[in-house]
């Protein structure tokens, strides 16, 4: 019987064995499953992470830009309101340019049409000492021939 006896036990922790394997295999799989689930969250929360970070890039270059602009702006802004604070009135001054341009203009003109002038004036002054000259002239003398 002794021989009954340890085959007993070992049977007995055979099956404690296979039990032990089956649960430490069954322990192995939750382990595995839960580390896959573990990284898969922590891909997905990497992913998502990364794509809020360049959400955060994208939305501070806007607002950069939006910034500089601003600044740009209100540059222009203090520069036009300089402008005006000491009296320089530009468009005025172009316009006091351009009505000074067509009086030159006009005055040259009007030099031209003088000179020009002055030229048949002359013709007439010619023609009026022959008319003198003529009538200074006996009358039975023959006229001037050119």
């Amino acid at each position: 019987m002794p021989t009954s006896k340890c085959e007993g036990k070992s049977l007995v922790r055979s099956r404690k064995i296979e039990e032990l394997e089956a649960k430490s295999a069954a322990e192995l799989a939750n382990a595995k499953s839960e580390a896959k689930a573990f990284v898969a969250s922590y891909r997905a929360d990497a992913e998502d992470a990364n794509i809020r970070a360049q959400e955060i890039s994208i939305a501070t270059k806007v607002k950069l830009s939006c910034t500089v602009n601003h600044a740009r702006r209100q540059s222009q802004r203090a520069t036009l309101e300089k402008v005006h604070a000491h009296g320089f009135y530009l468009s005025a001054d172009i316009e006091k340019a351009k009505a000074l341009e067509d009086e030159v203009a006009a005055l040259l003109s009007d030099d031209e049409d003088s000179a020009s002038g002055s030229e048949s004036e002359g013709d007439e002054d010619e023609a009026l000492e022959e008319e003198v000259l003529e009538d200074m002239a006996p009358k039975d003398a023959a006229p001037k021939v050119d």
